[in-house]
């Protein structure tokens, strides 16, 4: 649940840089052209931030926390069937075609 809370920070800067898209029609029909080159600044730097890099570090300690409970618990075999499980369910299919979409 903890490394599916961590995909919103890449979905919340995704939506950021869809909203930047859309300013960009908007500041060049208003002729905003000081605020358009700020957008483009903050599009330059949007991924430098502290709260992405801090959501980076927060899902490698997550899945460093669930390695070390593998090992203890019962090894990989129960992760490998929750995550068997996970590939076989129709959440991840709608992932996957809205991540081959992206591209």
């Amino acid at each position: 649940m903890a490394l599916k809370n961590f995909q919103y920070i890449e979905k919340h800067f995704e939506t950021m840089l869809e909203d930047c898209y859309e300013f960009s029609q908007y500041s060049f029909r208003r002729g905003t052209i000081n605020h358009y080159f700020q957008m483009l600044d903050f599009q330059k730097n949007i991924w430098t931030g502290d709260k992405p890099v801090r959501g980076c570090i927060g899902i490698l300690r997550t899945i460093s926390k669930i390695r070390k409970a593998a090992a203890v618990e019962g090894g990989m075999s129960k992760i490998k069937k929750d995550k068997q499980e996970y590939v076989d369910s129709i959440e991840y299919e709608k992932w996957q075609e809205k991540y081959a979409k992206r591209d």
